[in-house]
């Protein structure tokens, strides 16, 4: 499986972001007594939202070559370090990552990813 690449500082969650753990029950209304709930999954992913640290152009050309060619377009999913919980974990791309400018040399990703259970 690919990694994200080591040329690239680790990736860091957007001010603000909240860590929602997905809903994995399926709770159901009885005539008498506590409602029943079960497990619907065995595992489901998690969605982060994360932010680099200002790139530079040389960094964000790698990106883009390791975006398009190693894990298609997002298509794939990657190896990299959790930035909540700091250990390794498979993610993939929620959606196409967005890029702005952060004074005149240097970018700034934003992205939705998933970790993958």
């Amino acid at each position: 499986m690919p990694s994200f690449p080591a040329v690239l500082p680790p990736l860091d969650v957007i001010a603000g972001f909240t860590l929602a753990l997905p809903d994995n029950v399926i709770r159901t209304s009885v005539s008498v007594g506590p409602e029943q709930t079960r497990r619907r999954f065995s595992a489901m992913p998690t969605p982060y939202a994360v932010q680099s640290r200002p790139w530079t152009r040389a960094q964000l050309l790698a990106f883009r070559d390791w975006h398009a060619g190693e894990i298609g377009e997002g298509a794939l999913a990657f190896d990299m370090t959790d930035p909540v919980f700091g250990n390794t974990g498979s993610f993939r791309f929620d959606g196409p990552p967005s890029f702005a400018a952060s004074g005149r040399i240097y970018w700034v990703m934003s992205a939705q990813l998933v970790r993958l259970p």
